[in-house]
């Protein structure tokens, strides 16, 4: 078993609404979701699954209804704007993608109704229910009884830029009005990875799922997480060659599946592709709101609970109990702090990566990990965190004997996460 990788996560990311013209509103919103720790692997036989026909996909329902499941998972696939008008919002964003334009509907049809910024929760799943494997979705609106179409496409340069990302963005944008209000919607995601090959996303319990990936950024240590329906993660035998990963899985239970592919790039491990299938059941109509394993255990301080929910999980797995480290508690703290201040959610920012602090800290671990999220409440936190594969892994990393969590708010309510596991 290598050491634990650092993971990063961003269940819900809610900046400040600003009003910065007359009659206008902007609001931007962008979810992370890291890689994962080196588990005990549980290696699964490599198998190709047999081949088939794609079938006809079905169209997005309206809003109000429960986004339809496409069949499969595809990337890229690429679309100019739907409503020719706002090509050149697209245009200033980056490469238009079909998933990714049914998504940006759902948000404008939203957002016209007067309904609260989207969840990230929400917008994630309508990503994965529609097709697309892509990580971390970013989310632009404007809104206002007049849009100006020169103001608009300046805005939504600065923001595809701002992110400074490492490859060309792949965008989706929609624009929806009533009688006294516009609104403009974009999505986007950073594709650093494409499917050589659809995935089944509703395939039958035993079904053998094949995952190929074309890699379009400089990557090494390809793996494939699993998160099977009930249990801990698992590692699933990968192969990497001249440009691609791929890796398989036999679906052999009833449920919810989700496979993560994770690799080290320039800038540290991240995860490049998620898919969410559903093995014999119908997918669900929304998000799973289900409590994770662990909430509701002590009392006390935001740290205090979500320490107790952390090794309430644990036992839940009959895995032991984490001692709390205070070190590692401050270092925590600390982190969380300097990411709320900053309003970004990383492992690097303010005093470095993990690794970094650690060693500032004057401690030496044999494995450690970290696990940050920023989420509205701390249970929206925990949940986010239990659903990922990869940050599941280190909740339930077998090897890891201390943890420090700290938790801040900001004056929005919000609750910036970082935990921080070791063993010594």
């Amino acid at each position: 078993m290598g050491r634990p990788v650092r993971v990063a996560l961003r269940p819900q990311v809610h900046p400040p609404w600003s009003s910065q013209a007359p009659q206008l509103a902007v609001m931007a919103l962008c979810t992370a979701c890291g890689s994962t720790a080196p588990l005990p692997p549980d290696l699964i036989p490599p198998a190709e699954p047999a081949a088939s026909t794609p079938s006809p996909e079905p169209e997005l329902p309206p809003l109000g209804q429960a986004p339809g499941w496409r069949r499969e998972a595809r990337s890229p696939e690429p679309e100019t704007a739907p409503d020719p008008s706002t090509q050149r919002y697209l245009d200033a964003c980056g490469v238009g993608e079909a998933p990714l334009h049914r998504v940006a509907a759902r948000v404008a049809e939203g957002m016209l109704r007067g309904d609260e910024e989207p969840e990230m929760a929400q917008v994630t799943f309508t990503l994965r229910s529609q097709g697309s494997p892509h990580v971390w979705p970013r989310v632009w609106t404007l809104a206002g009884s007049e849009v100006d179409p020169a103001d608009a496409t300046e805005r939504i340069t600065r923001w595809a830029r701002a992110s400074k990302p490492e490859h060309p963005l792949r965008c989706g944008v929609a624009r929806v009005s009533s009688h006294d209000r516009q609104v403009i919607a974009l999505v986007a995601v950073e594709a650093l990875a494409d499917l050589v090959s659809p995935v089944p996303l509703q395939p039958q319990v035993g079904s053998w799922i094949s995952l190929h990936a074309k890699l379009l950024v400089p990557a090494q240590a390809s793996k494939l997480v699993l998160l099977p329906p009930t249990g801990a993660p698992r590692e699933v035998p990968t192969n990497q060659a001249a440009g691609s990963a791929r890796a398989s899985f036999q679906a052999d239970a009833k449920g919810r599946w989700v496979a993560q592919l994770l690799v080290t790039t320039s800038s540290g491990p991240r995860p490049l592709l998620e898919v969410e299938l559903y093995a014999g059941e119908p997918p669900p109509s929304g998000p799973d709101t289900t409590p994770a394993p662990g909430e509701g255990a002590g009392t006390g301080s935001p740290e205090e609970r979500l320490f107790a929910w952390v090794n309430a999980a644990r036992a839940a797995h009959d895995l032991p109990a984490l001692r709390s480290n205070p070190t590692l508690a401050e270092l925590a703290r600390a982190h969380a702090r300097e990411m709320q201040k900053a309003g970004r959610l990383a492992h690097d920012v303010g005093q470095g990566n993990p690794a970094d602090r650690i060693e500032a800290a004057r401690l030496s671990p044999k494995i450690s990990g970290e696990n940050v999220a920023r989420a509205r409440t701390l249970e929206r936190a925990h949940r986010a965190l239990w659903r990922s594969p990869s940050h599941r892994g280190n909740l339930l990393h077998p090897r890891f004997t201390e943890v420090g969590v700290g938790v801040v708010q900001d004056p929005e309510g919000n609750h910036w996460v970082a935990e921080l596991f070791a063993s010594f």
